[in-house]
């Protein structure tokens, strides 16, 4: 089995191959070299490959590598993918877009959005709590469940938060006593910590 879908999922799995489908033989295994690489180095994980600097390991490919060549097929299926189902797994798929191209117009306007979220979710993180995060847990590799008790019912938003404190998804829901149980998509993220805040 290819190293991406060994790491990243089927899912991944799929979206990266069909990239590669059509790339050039010198392409091809210049990328599974910097897989195989980092792989041995022990940076990859659940999560995908990270370099000592943070950088994914597309990124990393596209600077040593290039980009594979892809149909405009493939390019609509990452678009439609950006817009209905933005996990983490097609954020990499679309890494292998070179800038300037469609797909990286459209990650760049999601990106913008999510981050707007998680700037407006700081912003309002000191209001004041009337509820309490019980425990989370891991129900799938791409979904987070976490446990909140309350006395009252009420509108919340939660982020997960990943290492280094950085935000990887957000989730607004309505909670009901005594407790309710909150799904969160992560799209295969690693989560550290989840937080809460009422939701007006």
């Amino acid at each position: 089995m290819n190293r991406t879908c060994a790491i990243n999922g089927l899912f991944a799995c799929a979206l990266v191959f069909s990239s590669l489908v059509l790339a050039d033989g010198d392409w091809k295994e210049c990328s599974d070299s910097v897989e195989e690489q980092m792989y041995e180095k022990g940076q990859c994980g659940a999560s995908g490959c990270f370099d000592e600097n943070n950088r994914t390991a597309q990124e990393i490919i596209a600077n040593k590598c290039g980009y594979p060549e892809n149909t405009d097929i493939q390019a609509a299926r990452i678009i439609e993918d950006l817009h209905n189902m933005p996990s983490e797994s097609v954020f990499r798929a679309a890494m292998l877009y070179p800038p300037g191209s469609e797909v990286r117009r459209v990650l760049a306007e999601i990106e913008k959005k999510r981050h707007g979220e998680l700037d407006e979710y700081r912003k309002e993180l000191k209001r004041e709590h009337h509820f309490s995060i019980d425990r989370f847990y891991a129900l799938t590799d791409s979904m987070t469940v976490v446990v909140i008790r309350t006395n009252i019912k009420q509108r919340v938003r939660c982020a997960a938060i990943g290492p280094n404190g950085n935000y990887v998804a957000v989730h607004d829901a309505t909670i009901e006593p005594p407790a309710e149980e909150v799904g969160i998509y992560t799209g295969g993220a690693k989560v550290e910590s989840i937080s809460c805040r009422l939701k007006q």
